[in-house]
């Protein structure tokens, strides 16, 4: 698990104690550190620790997560500030949550219902494939896709066996010997 933290303080003595019980907390997981400096005081502590952190120069918190979140790959972000300062047991109860939640998630699209998407086609080869792919393109990953072919004349049915070959366990798919009409 990759675990962000933020520490944005504003008494330097507070931001020492914060990163050096970060360091020796001897967690599991990776961590990466993000240290707000708004101050030279708060720059100056953090410059001791720069092999190890990461320093955000003249921002505020807000800024800061929202440069973070499009940034940077993570689970869990942590903010600590000097009245909410690094607390190992807060960390493991918010990881132990965190992956609580993964569970329950993982659990219930485990359990999610299929959904069949039935295509009929005539002659519309040249708008097939676009058709097919953005079926196959959307986040809902539980779905069949059946595809009816009657019997076109133009390329559809080779279209659909391309789709087919490269999709077994998604496309089921017909060819009638005429045209049935919709």
């Amino acid at each position: 698990m990759d675990i962000l933290i933020v520490l944005d303080h504003e008494d330097k003595k507070k931001l020492q104690k914060d990163i050096e019980k970060i360091l020796v907390a001897n967690m599991q997981y990776n961590f990466q550190i993000y240290v707000i400096c708004n101050s030279a005081d708060l720059l100056e502590v953090a410059n001791r620790y720069s092999d190890k952190i990461e320093i955000l120069r003249s921002c505020d918190t807000a800024a800061a997560i929202a440069y973070l979140a499009d940034r940077v790959s993570y689970d869990l972000m942590l903010v600590c500030t000097d009245k909410s300062m690094f607390n190992k047991q807060k960390v493991l109860k918010a990881v132990a949550l965190f992956e609580k939640k993964k569970k329950q998630v993982e659990k219930v699209e485990d359990n999610v219902p299929l959904v069949s998407i039935c295509i009929y086609n005539y002659n519309y080869g040249r708008y097939l494939a676009q058709c097919i792919q953005s079926v196959l393109d959307q986040s809902y990953t539980n779905i069949e896709l059946c595809i009816s072919d009657n019997d076109s004349t133009d390329d559809s049915w080779s279209i659909i066996c391309n789709f087919a070959e490269r999709y077994p366990d998604k496309l089921k798919i017909i060819k009638n010997s005429s045209n049935k009409g919709a």
